[in-house]
Parts: C-alpha cells; sequence; structure tokens
C-alpha cells in the first residue's frame, strides 16, 4: 500500500528529527522526491497520489519553504500499521 509505506517513511524522518533535537513535525524539502520513490519502490505518480491523499486526509500540509508540516502523527501511525515507538 503506498500510501501506508509513505506514512510509515514520513513517520521514520519525524522520529529521526526528534532524535536529532529537531521539530518532528517538519519534513523538509531536502529529500528528493526521486530519491524518496525509489526508496519506498513506488513511482513518481505513486508517490505524488500517495502526498495527495495524505494531505486530503488533513494528515500533511505544506509548509511554506520548509517542505511538510506533519500535523497528525497518530493517524500517520495508524496508516502506517501502528506506532514506531
Amino acid at each position: 500500500n503506498p500510501i501506508a509505506r509513505l506514512a510509515a517513511f514520513l513517520l521514520a524522518v519525524s522520529q529521526f528529527n526528534k532524535d536529532e533535537g529537531r521539530d518532528r513535525s517538519i519534513v523538509t524539502d531536502a529529500l528528493d522526491c526521486v530519491v524518496v520513490a525509489d526508496w519506498l519502490k513506488l513511482d513518481l505518480d505513486a508517490l505524488r497520489r500517495a502526498l495527495v491523499e495524505l494531505g486530503k486526509r488533513q494528515l500533511i500540509a505544506p509548509c511554506d519553504a520548509q517542505g511538510l508540516r506533519l500535523i497528525d502523527l497518530t493517524g500517520l501511525e495508524a496508516l502506517a500499521g501502528g506506532s514506531p515507538n
């Protein structure tokens, strides 16, 4: 499920940010979409559709010049299949 894989990926990045002392709710745009799609075994269209779907579900939102804001970590955890902690 592309949406579940993307949710799990975003949670992993969130946890890494937290461990590094950064805001866990922000995923910067430093991540290249082609690389992320490759890691998740998705084509770019599937990645785009998964991002749009997460946005429609109000789990993520664009964050000005920074990238993405994860606005519902619990919802992302439910989609990913459970809590990463």
